[in-house]
């Protein structure tokens, strides 16, 4: 089958790409699997809504009908990246109502921006390209993936740590290196600062950070 043209930056998807092979401890082929699907759906996704802005702009899609598309695109390509993560923590059965609550908080805030890019598009707004801007719909998948991940098993004896691969970092990253949290604990902390590797750093899609997850041999004192 013939490989699909990548619409964008193919320099930065390649490199998002890359990013997602990140080491992660003790990673097995099925681990390593996931890790290569998400970059692969990283490239479909950006595709398919970079054509879908196209014909946007070229007036022969309908402002409904796009919308309904990209939601749908979005939806779709978040629910994978989540579930990849999820099988790179270690599990594979179907979602629970808390895994389905997450994603219907990741969509409906990304519909909620897609509402205003739209809206920017029609009234000629906005001072960043586009096709950049429609980009960051597909550079949030690894921000999905590596919460599936550390939702995967929250076991008191697991460990979440915050790693930087060989890049410049931003001054979240180079704060954040190293730490480390329970699973429950980092949950905490996500809901309450919203930061994943990619997600809500200063250095935004271009964050090369990752997450490993390993095991101790008993859980941390809470008294």
């Amino acid at each position: 089958m013939r490989r699909m043209e990548i619409i964008g930056d193919p320099d930065v998807i390649a490199d998002i790409a890359k990013a997602l092979g990140a080491h992660i401890v003790t990673r097995t082929p099925m681990q390593a699997d996931s890790l290569r699907e998400l970059g692969h759906d990283l490239e479909e996704m950006n595709e398919r809504m970079q054509k879908t802005l196209e014909e946007f702009q070229a007036g022969t899609r309908t402002r409904g009908s796009v919308e309904w598309w990209m939601k749908r695109d979005i939806r779709y390509f978040y629910r994978r990246a989540y579930k990849e993560g999820l099988r790179t923590g270690g599990k594979y059965e179907e979602l629970t109502k808390a895994d389905e609550r997450e994603l219907v908080k990741a969509r409906y805030k990304e519909y909620r921006y897609l509402k205003g890019f739209l809206n920017d598009i029609e009234n000629e707004r906005g001072t960043m390209p586009y096709m950049q801007r429609m980009r960051m719909y597909a550079d949030a998948l690894p921000g999905l993936f590596w919460l599936g991940m550390v939702n995967a098993n929250l076991s008191d004896m697991r460990r979440i740590k915050w790693v930087l691969d060989e890049a410049e970092h931003c001054e979240t990253c180079i704060e954040l290196e190293n730490r480390v949290w329970t699973p429950r604990q980092f949950i905490a902390w996500y809901n309450e600062h919203h930061i994943l590797p990619g997600e809500n750093t200063k250095c935004l899609s271009n964050c090369k950070c990752h997450l490993e997850a390993y095991y101790v041999h008993k859980p941390l004192d809470k008294s």
